[in-house]
């Protein structure tokens, strides 16, 4: 059984188009790209395939069909190509057996480089046509077949790509893509941070100076590294904020302190807790708190008690 280790959909990463913003930038969609550079660079590889093919003296035929087809961009079949040249539905017709032929494996083979025999047969028959080239007419046509597979995966344009998001104009600079990752990196902390979710030490920074009084458009045009130190900052602040919320949180909840208010006072408890406290009935087993048992286990720590009581009102006093 053959085991397929493709991702469902909903899991697979975004992979959006650099140049156009489509949200699925397969193999397909780089050779059909709208953006301007993209055709430019499209046109200029079906010129140079179609200056090739009439260079090696290829059937008129195949010349006409694949200029057509190639500029037609995926938006017609080559038998639609060929009834608009002016052809018939004949099958006697050579150009007629081609596009059909061709159309059986359609424009994806074919920019892929797979190609139908028809093509290396018809070539073959026009080079055996020729009498200087009948001794060698079968070597010449897998060589020529060989040069036009060559010349299609040439028109896909994944040099342009790369070179688009991962060139750097110079050392430590970004690439268009990790430009717009930083950016959007950027842009979000902006917009969704609360001032208070800040340490207090940037809080009350100047005005110049304060993270989340940065405009976005300087941001742009820092250097790459300012930008991933004001990013780090940033992110770092956020952390320490929390970790330092999370340790109160924790300390109060060991210790049994009731958290503060806006006031900077204790929050009173609730009404419902004294009520049922006062609503309890007393239990006549239990002997009378004297003070040796609120203070002390023993005589020595309620004499201790009371000196330092002593000590205190005499303090008072003093002041």
């Amino acid at each position: 059984m053959q085991r397929s280790y493709a991702l469902p959909s909903s899991k697979r990463t975004p992979n959006p188009c650099p140049c156009c913003g489509h949200p699925d930038e397969d193999a397909s969609h780089i050779i059909l790209c709208p953006d301007r550079g993209r055709t430019n660079l499209y046109n200029d590889s079906v010129d140079d395939l179609v200056r090739w093919v009439r260079k090696v003296k290829t059937h008129s035929i195949i010349v006409l069909l694949v200029k057509r087809y190639l500029a037609a961009r995926g938006t017609q079949s080559m038998t639609q190509i060929w009834l608009s040249c002016g052809g018939r539905q004949d099958v006697n017709q050579t150009g007629f057996q081609l596009a059909t032929a061709h159309d059986l494996l359609g424009w994806k083979n074919f920019v892929d480089g797979r190609i139908h025999k028809k093509f290396v047969e018809i070539q073959e028959e026009f080079i055996v046509s020729r009498p200087s080239n009948q001794q060698r007419s079968r070597k010449s046509s897998a060589k020529w077949a060989s040069g036009l597979v060559d010349m299609i995966i040439r028109i896909t344009q994944w040099l342009y790509r790369n070179e688009l998001l991962h060139y750097k104009q110079h050392f430590g600079a970004e690439s268009p893509r990790e430009y717009q990752q930083i950016m959007a990196r950027i842009t979000h902390l902006h917009n969704h941070t609360d001032p208070d979710d800040l340490l207090p030490a940037d809080q009350y920074l100047p005005a110049d100076q304060h993270l989340l009084d940065t405009n976005l458009n300087t941001v742009a045009s820092w250097t790459a590294t300012r930008r991933q130190i004001w990013t780090a900052e940033f992110e770092a602040s956020l952390a320490a904020r929390r970790s330092r919320t999370l340790k109160r949180k924790r300390r109060h909840d060991r210790l049994g302190l009731v958290p503060l208010n806006h006031n900077g006072r204790r929050k009173k408890r609730r009404t419902k807790e004294k009520k049922s406290s006062r609503d309890k009935p007393d239990d006549t087993s239990r002997t009378k708190d004297t003070a040796s048992s609120l203070i002390g286990t023993t005589a020595e720590g309620s004499q201790r008690h009371k000196r330092r009581k002593k000590k205190r009102k005499k303090n008072r006093r003093k002041e």
